[in-house]
């Protein structure tokens, strides 16, 4: 099992979330690495949103 990389510097974009905007919280995750650039898929831990 992959063990997914908890963020500090990136906050929630789901303005619905509660934990929207906050830093340092490490409430965004990294799922999974795509491309040649290795982008981050991301999901907050609150609200389950997803995002790169």
């Amino acid at each position: 099992m992959m063990e997914l990389e908890i963020t500090k510097d990136i906050v929630c974009m789901n303005p619905a979330c509660d934990d929207y905007g906050i830093e340092g919280g490490g409430n965004v995750l990294v799922r999974r690495r795509y491309g040649a650039d290795g982008i981050r898929f991301l999901r907050c831990r609150r609200c389950q949103a997803e995002f790169s």
